[in-house]
């Protein structure tokens, strides 16, 4: 309100009389381009944060792809390395509940087929949503 009592004063002193409300506006015009510029420069940040989110999630579903891949369609040591990447994957920040469920059902469609000793592979089976440990 400072300001506002500052520009009519000065637009009162400029015309010799009392202030239009156009004068006002036009006073205020330096503080509503900064309240604009700061706008746009929240917007853009926020943009960017969700463009660099989509391109993560992006980046995550190519490699979780091809370690289902190697999971699913791998023989022995194929297998052991993409559900070996399927636990690492997991424990992304990109991952969300959804996903989880995914690498679950991936996880546990694989392992009863498979003839591989739970020694075989990493840390061994793991709960439902036991894949993102350490989260």
């Amino acid at each position: 309100m400072m300001i506002l009592a500052v520009v009519v004063a000065a637009a009162d002193a400029a015309e010799g009389g009392s202030a239009h409300w156009w004068d006002v506006l036009a006073g205020l015009s330096p503080i509503a381009d900064l309240i604009a510029a700061g706008l746009a420069a929240w917007i853009a940040l926020r943009t960017l944060k969700q463009r660099s989110r989509a391109d993560d999630r992006s980046a995550w579903w190519q490699r979780t792809q091809w370690a289902l891949d190697r999971a699913v369609d791998g023989v022995g040591e194929a297998t052991i390395l993409g559900l070996d990447s399927l636990r690492v994957l997991a424990k992304s920040n990109a991952v969300d509940d959804m996903d989880k469920r995914l690498l679950d059902a991936a996880w546990n469609s694989v392992l009863p087929v498979s003839e591989l000793s739970a020694d075989t592979i990493g840390e061994g089976p793991e709960p439902e949503h036991g894949l993102d440990e350490g989260r």
